[in-house]
């Protein structure tokens, strides 16, 4: 009877050794870098809720690293974005031509100037076509060019005389013997009643918050806007503001976090209307 005894003890104490083993294993996920026919990236083991750590940027022969990989379409954010999974982040690259490529709204707060990459670009006349993406035909716009004269690639930055009413166009770039379209951009409008600022995204709605020259202005929401863990949309006092403008939501979703309202007052001039507050927003006690 103790030998039994003894036996069962002994095989109890491996299983609970064993099982204490594998529970104590860190889960660890791999992230493979595809450099889409650029130099090889060699692959990382990242534990669970861990970062990537942002590699050496890839060559490649004809082409330019953007500086950003994309996990499928978003581009990935190594200071934010965790690993919970195995995943595959993809170059992207900008090829080095004479033509324009790359061509974008400028990075800059509801902004409608055009930019775009090429070399050479100091040797060409453009001519800058708009088509709204509802019409048919493009429309030439008027306007100024600036060029940055980079070593391998010029920033050129065209810059329109009069700003074409917020929304969203494709753009058309002539120069002698090229047409190159772009694919559909936001232009930002100018904050007016007869052109209100688009709002896309979490900066647009902060810089409403934080900057106290745009809480008169007139504004039209063009998508959903939902704050998350890692990139909040924070109500604080200091984001207490009076709104004497026009919000049109469109009918669009919003969310945020906080001890407030979006809008901590709205004058008697202030308007919102057709905005969705999203039911992940969540309020604290003031």
């Amino acid at each position: 009877m103790k030998k039994i005894l003894l036996t069962v003890t002994f095989l109890l104490a491996v299983v609970l050794l064993v099982g204490c083993n594998g529970n104590t294993s860190p889960l660890t996920y791999t992230v493979t870098f595809d450099s889409d026919g650029g130099s090889q990236v060699e692959s990382q083991d990242i534990l669970n809720g861990g970062k990537v750590t942002q590699p050496e940027d890839p060559t490649k022969d004809g082409y330019v690293f953007s500086g950003e990989w994309k996990n499928d379409t978003f581009v990935w954010d190594f200071d934010v974005d965790i690993v919970t999974e195995d995943i595959t982040l993809v170059a992207t690259w900008i090829e080095v031509s004479t033509v324009p490529t790359n061509i974008s709204i400028e990075d800059a707060l509801f902004s409608s100037n055009i930019t775009w990459l090429q070399q050479d670009a100091d040797l060409q006349t453009f001519t800058v076509s708009v088509k709204a993406e509802d019409a048919s035909a493009y429309t030439e716009i008027p306007g100024e060019i600036s060029i940055e004269d980079n070593e391998v690639l010029d920033v050129v930055t065209f810059m329109p005389t009069q700003v074409p009413q917020g929304g969203y166009y494709t753009v058309k770039i002539d120069t002698v013997g090229d047409e190159v379209t772009s694919e559909l951009l936001l232009f930002g409008g100018e904050g007016t009643t007869e052109n209100p600022y688009r709002v896309s995204k979490q900066s647009d709605v902060l810089a409403l918050l934080d900057q106290e020259d745009l809480q008169d202005k007139n504004f039209i929401q063009v998508a959903d806007i939902l704050s998350t863990l890692t990139s909040p949309i924070e109500i604080n006092n200091d984001r207490k503001i009076t709104f004497t403008g026009t919000y049109d939501g469109q009918d669009y979703a919003l969310s945020f976090t906080g001890n407030g309202g979006l809008f901590h007052e709205i004058s008697s001039e202030g308007v919102v209307s057709n905005l969705v507050i999203d039911e992940g927003t969540v309020l604290s006690a003031a």
